[in-house]
């Protein structure tokens, strides 16, 4: 137990005695002269208030934004803690709904007042102290942070710092006000970029400050607190006592009790430089590209900070720039980026200053005074290179959502706060869960006059989260992180902190709160809502006749499901007490399980089912006293899929949940991922585990629901079904299982499958190996090692699927297991090339080889000369066979074919690609380059840039070399790809991919069950793109043409080779079969092994499953 003050309540009380005795406070309030009936629970919280404490009756809340001014019961100002621990006594016995305010900031309705209910108003907490040795300074919650700064100039009242400043609604965000600079002591504290919020909900919701790339965000400097708990306890939490709920308290909301003072660590800063800019909407891309520009900049100068907005207004220049410095610089250089453009007049003079400067920022934009609510606020992370496109496409988002909201009067504004890999780092003692990477917390603010636009302005609010994420997912700069600070109620906030960190804060909670009936009906507690959705749920165990079963489901599962009983599904809370505790989750979806199916009542029987579903998939021992059979109204497929939706929302959570119609654009950007539009279906949900756990319980949902699915790596094959599905059925999405860790000698590499190689690349840059994966940048980690891979380098090395070293394996019931050449060998050994067919991969351990500098060039050759470029194919295929460091790509179209060269040493124009040097060529598609891995993908993913979306289908042949060869087969594909584009849009291509007798044998070495023929060879591609859906079966007939012509010219001439390349295969080849059929029964074998209940051929809904073979087998 922590070590409290004691409880001095009875000796303190001024009520009478009586009163005290709460099992006595109804026969004392019934009897109220106040009131001639029954008093409410507020009314009677008021009515014991007021014999305690000066209040007011019938208080209106006056907090910063509109939504908030609602008329509460009554307002207590409490002037110490005793007087905290009293209020909550009185509100505990009365189980009357209160908030509490620090100073009304939060935008959110109800976070800082109650309709009909109690505010706590902690306006009298204003004491601050700063230490003799100025290391530390303690400060009230109800204190605003000018006060805060002002104390260190001198003991001025915060009263009248107010009368000195004048702010609008959105001061924090929009106006550069305050800068955080300790005149006199050379001590700071990083607190809010404004005077005006108060310490306590700034603080305890994480913060952010002038100062986070030096320290952190604000509560990062938290070394103390002094909180009164549910119970009316008052702890003094620090290092040393009660360092948990010290560490909640850094950012894990209002979640824990009632915090009376914070104290800080102080920082070393002293003077600085500041200063504002304005801009015209018109220069808002120039701003972004400049603020990319920054971004690389500050990541190596943390002294630097930028608070960034836009607007589109074009009546005035409210777009802005304010800059700050932690020290005595003019101009720093950091800031270069934006020096170079013109900015408007205004702003604030850039300047060197100190605290007592308290410049007012000078750019106010209008808001009206009613009706601001919180930012959407979504967090991205920008990695260490900056990613341009996801603020392009974002700003594109808002530019059309803007011309909504100033069509109604609204006000619109978009921002960006730049946090450095530096301070995710400080926050490390946070709850955070931050990614130590280079990234944004971006937000959007909107502003309106009248109550009737409340639902419409946020649905336009949601909408520009939903965009910005879309683009965040679409170029995978997403981070899990989410701004408590700028969060919109119902954001899932905490669980963003990350599974661990999760469970922790519900540990802290659940042991603070649990039998306090206030605290669970407080509206103040508005991010615990999140919480305890995710809090641990109590079944009673049922006994075994029917009827005390019957008994027993009534009482405890029928009352907390049914809708009047149940005001919101995420606050399920307990449903009794008994034996078994589930890890399970509820979800704001959790009725859908009920609802969509079209089940109008919701019965006993498929509510004890749902709770045992929960507990087998939750329970480490997985046994249920009762399972009822299933409803008969959730037998289809996509009731099923509804019911694996409902489920996983309610069990791994809602934030890893993305359901809705083929409309909503969250849902549908998610389902667009994939390269080929022929994959754009939109399934029930998609699932975006960001843990191997939950991988884990959403296999086990799937196999309980009988759902059928699909699981999306990158998203690159194009063949409809791999990676998508459609209603019915789930789409699996392992982007967000993106880690990313080199070993201390990178020997290895451990990476998620949500991966992109270009990512890869760049995490090995500078350590003189790389790793042997996808040619193009934009391609999967998961899908191409599964498949095998062709990388840059085979001929020196092997396929990229040899050199996995360790795969993490989800199988068919749920179980994770690793397979390696020592455990599970056959796994391992099925896992390379044998596609997705034994269970879900959710991490692979690569081993990295010694290739650093290189040498790369890619050339565009006319139409005319593509018969000379195949006599040149052929005779490098010779030459290659005597230096494995050539690798060579070839793709060869009706308009010009593109030639890559790369060579894994520092040596230019390598004469192993001589014969192409005197073909004439139209320009460079890459400049010839002395570079690395990293930069090549680079090169590629620049000139490749954002590919237009098409359907797209592809084809595999596989032949030994041979010049007549490719010539016939590049006449039959010129005449198909002729005739095919005479009627209708399309292009195709003819690729030939050499590979040597040397990449063979390396690969055959490593041992898989692709089952090569050990010599020279090469993997023919052609691949068709379209958009008009009218084509698709005319399509898939001309590329099937072309792999036909290669295959049937291969035969006559004794150079056709069995193997089919599974990356390049189209949907109606069989891979697998072409491995051999010691393979692949061997492959069936395994699968059946490690996949007993076949989970993965039946429910899976395309692929190359090895269902395919054994259902030939059978009609053979």
């Amino acid at each position: 137990m922590w070590p409290t003050t004691p409880n001095t309540l009875r000796s303190a009380w001024k009520l009478p005695i009586q009163i005290l005795v709460f099992s006595s406070v109804s026969q004392c309030l019934i009897a109220d002269p106040l009131s001639s009936h029954a008093l409410s629970p507020a009314q009677q919280a008021c009515s014991l208030a007021k014999t305690a404490f000066k209040s007011s009756a019938n208080g209106t809340a006056t907090p910063e934004s509109s939504n908030n001014w609602q008329n509460a019961s009554c307002i207590v100002s409490p002037w110490n803690a005793e007087d905290v621990a009293r209020v909550f006594s009185i509100i505990t016995s009365s189980q009357a709904p209160f908030s509490i305010r620090s100073g009304g900031h939060d935008f959110n309705k109800n976070h800082s007042t109650v309709e009909d209910g109690v505010i706590i108003d902690m306006v009298n907490f204003n004491d601050i102290s700063l230490s003799s040795d100025k290391k530390s300074i303690s400060v009230g919650v109800g204190t605003r942070w000018g006060a805060v700064y002002q104390a260190f100039v001198n003991p001025v009242s915060q009263t009248a710092i107010k009368t000195q400043l004048v702010f609008s609604p959105l001061s924090e965000r929009l106006v550069l006000t305050f800068f955080l600079v300790v005149n006199g002591t050379g001590v700071s504290v990083n607190g809010a970029r404004s005077p005006d919020p108060a310490i306590g909900g700034q603080t305890i919701s994480g913060g952010s400050g002038w100062l986070n790339n030096l320290a952190g965000p604000t509560a990062a400097s938290v070394i103390g607190a002094e909180i009164v708990l549910a119970n009316a306890t008052i702890v003094h939490a620090s290092e040393q006592n009660a360092a948990d709920l010290l560490w909640a308290l850094r950012g894990g909301g209002p979640n824990y009790g009632i915090v009376i003072s914070f104290t800080y660590k102080t920082l070393p800063v002293d003077k600085v430089w500041y200063g504002t800019r304005l801009f015209p909407a018109e220069m808002n891309r120039q701003l972004l590209d400049a603020l990319v520009q920054y971004r690389q900049l500050a990541a190596k100068d943390p002294k630097a900070s930028l608070v960034f907005g836009l607007s589109t207004d074009t009546s005035t220049p409210t777009s802005f720039i304010g800059y700050f410095y932690a020290d005595a610089v003019e101009y720093p250089s950091v800031f270069t980026p934006f020096y170079n453009l013109t900015a408007a007049s205004g702003g604030i003079t850039p300047r060197l200053g100190t605290l007592a400067d308290l410049t007012v920022g000078t750019h106010t934009p209008q808001y009206p005074e009613p009706g601001t609510v919180p930012s959407s606020h979504y967090a991205v992370t920008m990695p260490h290179k900056v990613d341009k496109a996801t603020y392009h496409e974002s700003y594109t988002t808002f530019t059309s959502l803007a011309e909504e909201a100033s069509a109604r009067g609204w006000v619109f504004a978009f921002g960006s706060q730049p946090i450095t890999a530096n301070a995710a780092r400080a926050a490390s003692n946070m709850p955070l869960g931050l990614e130590v990477v280079e990234q944004d917390w971006a937000y959007a603010t909107l502003g309106w006059d009248s109550p009737d636009d409340d639902s419409e302005a946020m649905d336009l609010l949601v909408r520009m989260g939903q965009g910005f994420g879309s683009a965040a997912a679409h170029h995978n700069s997403e981070i899990r992180y989410l701004f408590m600070n700028d969060a919109y109620d119902g954001q899932p906030v905490l669980s963003s902190y990350g599974p661990e960190n999760f469970r922790k804060l519900k540990e802290i909670s659940k042991r603070l709160l649990i039998g306090s009936a206030a605290i669970t009906h407080s509206p103040y507690f508005a991010f615990l809502r999140p919480l305890r959705r995710h809090a641990p749920l109590t079944l009673a165990r049922a006994s075994d006749e029917e009827s005390d079963f019957n008994s027993w489901c009534q009482s405890h599962i029928s009352s907390y499901v049914d809708n009047t009983q149940w005001p919101t599904p995420r606050d399920i809370g307990s449903i009794g007490a008994g034996d078994f505790e589930l890890g399970c989750t509820v979800s704001t979806e959790v009725q859908t399980l009920f609802g969509q199916v079209g089940t109008d009542a919701i019965d006993c029987n498929t509510a004890a089912e749902f709770a045992s579903i929960c507990y087998d998939i939750c329970s480490e021992d997985a046994s249920c006293a009762f399972i009822s059979s299933q409803n008969t109204e959730l037998e289809s497929s996509e009731s099923n899929a509804l019911r694996a939706c409902a489920l996983a929302s309610f069990i791994v959570g809602p934030d890893q949940v993305v359901w809705g119609t083929s409309n909503d654009p969250e849902l549908a950007a998610l389902a667009r991922v994939n390269w080929s539009k022929d994959c754009w279906k939109t399934p029930q949900c998609i699932l975006r585990p960001t843990s191997t756990e939950d991988v884990s319980r959403i296999v086990k949902i799937i196999s309980r629901t009988s759902a059928r699915f699909a699981v999306r790596s990158g998203g690159h094959n194009p063949n409809p079904g791999w990676g998508s599905i459609g209603a019915d059925g789930v789409l699996v999405d392992l982007s967000r299982l993106d880690k990313i860790k080199v070993s201390e000698d990178a020997q290895t590499l451990t990476l998620g499958p949500g991966r992109r190689w270009i990512d890869v690349y760049n995490a090995l840059e500078g350590t003189g190996r790389t790793v042997l994966g996808g040619r193009t940048p934009d391609v999967g980690v998961g899908g191409l090692l599964l498949g095998g891979g062709i990388p840059s380098f085979s001929s020196e090395y092997g396929l990229a699927c040899d050199y996995v070293q360790k795969y993490e394996v989800v199988l068919g019931n749920g179980t994770v297991v690793l397979a390696d050449r020592e455990m599970n060998r056959d796994l391992f050994w099925a896992l390379k090339g044998g596609g997705a067919n034994f269970g879900i991969v959710t991490e692979f351990e690569l081993e990295t080889v010694p290739v650093d500098k290189i040498w790369y060039e890619s050339r565009i050759y006319g139409p005319d000369e593509s018969r000379q470029l195949l006599k040149a194919v052929r005779e490098y295929q010779e030459r290659a066979e005597e230096d494995p460091r050539a690798s060579f790509a070839f793709s060869l179209s009706s308009n010009h074919t593109i030639v890559a060269f790369i060579y894994s040493e520092p040596v230019e124009r390598p004469a192993v690609f001589s014969m192409f040097y005197g073909i004439p060529y139209e320009k460079h598609f890459i400049e010839p380059t002395l570079g690395t891995p990293y930069t090549l993908a680079a090169a590629f993913e620049k000139v490749l840039g954002e590919r237009p979306a098409y359907k797209r289908d592809i084809v595999a042949v596989s032949t030994l070399p041979d010049l007549d060869l490719y010539e016939e087969a590049y006449d039959r594909w010129l005449e198909v790809s002729r005739d095919v584009m005479a009627k209708f849009d399309c292009m195709m291509t003819f690729g030939i991919q050499p590979v040597t007798a040397s990449a063979v044998m390396k690969s055959m070495s490593r041992g898989n069950p692709l089952k090569f023929v050990p010599e020279s060879q090469q993997w023919y591609t052609s691949v068709i793109q379209w958009q008009d859906d009218d084509y698709d079966t005319m399509a898939h007939e001309a590329i099937k043409a072309s792999g036909e012509g290669m295959r049937s010219a291969a035969l006559r001439k004794g150079l056709l080779l069995d193997f089919v390349f599974m990356n390049d295969a189209t949907w109606d080849q069989d891979p697998i079969s072409s491995y051999g059929e010691d393979s692949a029964t061997e492959l069936i074998r395994i699968s059946r092994e490690y996949d007993s209940s076949q989970l993965f051929q039946n429910l899976q809904g395309d692929g190359f499953l090895l269902r395919k073979i054994t259902q030939q087998s059978r009609s053979a």
